[in-house]
């Protein structure tokens, strides 16, 4: 079953439920908003900063909510009164997680000199305690979290740093931007083109599994866009565009499966059988967040609860 919660909400880049999953949070260019879990806002805060807001997260009672944008907003999770400003990072976070006893925040951009940190910092409510700088990457952190056995962290060249060495992932081409990540035990998945990739957290190779047929897919957006399929050149071009621009954009790992938001909706990777199937389809799809009964989903046309 799949319902649709918000029509509002075109451009998410966080997306969090709550920890009782009666309300969930998302994070817009300049905006933060908390909705109940049937789709009713219950407020939203507009920014002066121009800055995306990359990181949402609940505290573990639900109290309070963290908004990553130009800095870390601490609000009243309830009513959406602003509590408190926490500066962690030089420049604007690319994400933000919740980590027993407070916060997990990454930075970076892609300017000199360079701030691409991850940081945990304790925080009990509103009032921060001490912070620590875990990792400097050369590059932009797109994913980090805290494991049983320390750190682990990614930036946007698809380096790892874990067990306080960085290394590459196998097989990534120089320069290649790496855009949907996610940590699991023991390593790293990363979307990459029509696939998803298991690498281990010394970079090697794992598995890979296809998402979606190329050709079939090369077909469809063809006829789409009212070109004739059997045009080799156009055809070539079309074919360079979807392994350029990715058609996997969103990783969420639950249990034994993976998530997938694509450029057509949700598909269920399984990587230890190598199968996949699609769960539902409605638009390209930007974040993934667990969910009660399932996971929620931010596509162009909205956010999505959907029971599977």
């Amino acid at each position: 079953m799949t319902s649709k919660l918000l029509s509002d909400a075109a451009a998410v880049f966080a997306l969090r439920a709550s920890p009782d999953g009666r309300a969930f949070a998302f994070g817009e260019r300049e905006r933060v908003t908390v909705c109940a879990m049937d789709g009713t806002v219950r407020w939203t805060h507009r920014f002066r900063a121009k800055a995306p807001v990359r990181g949402v997260a609940f505290s573990p009672d639900g109290a309070c909510l963290y908004a990553g944008g130009q800095a870390v907003t601490v609000f009243d999770a309830v009513t959406g009164k602003k509590q408190a400003t926490l500066k962690l990072h030089k420049r604007a976070l690319r994400g933000l997680d919740g980590v027993p006893g407070g916060l997990l925040s990454w930075s970076g951009e892609s300017i000199r000199p360079p701030d691409d940190t991850v940081r945990r910092t304790d925080v009990d409510g509103t009032t921060p305690g001490a912070s620590e700088v875990l990792a400097k990457m050369e590059s932009p952190v797109v994913a980090a979290s805290l494991a049983s056995g320390g750190l682990v962290a990614i930036d946007d060249r698809g380096r790892v740093h874990a067990d306080g060495e960085t290394r590459p992932l196998e097989g990534l081409r120089f320069a290649e931007t790496v855009r949907a990540v996610a940590l699991i035990d023991g390593g790293v998945l990363v979307g990459r083109g029509l696939s998803v990739q298991r690498h281990a957290l010394d970079g090697a190779l794992a598995a890979t599994v296809e998402v979606t047929p190329l050709e079939p897919l090369v077909t469809r957006m063809m006829e789409e866009s009212d070109q004739d399929p059997t045009d080799e050149d156009a055809r070539a071009q079309c074919t360079e565009y979807v392994l350029a621009t990715g058609y996997v954009n969103a990783l969420l790992p639950v249990a034994s499966e993976v998530f997938v938001g694509t450029a057509d909706g949700v598909a269920v990777v399984q990587l230890d059988g190598g199968t996949t199937r699609e769960v539902w389809s409605g638009g390209t799809v930007g974040c993934l967040a667990p969910a009660p009964e399932g996971v929620l989903a931010s596509s162009a046309t909205g956010i999505w609860h959907l029971r599977v």
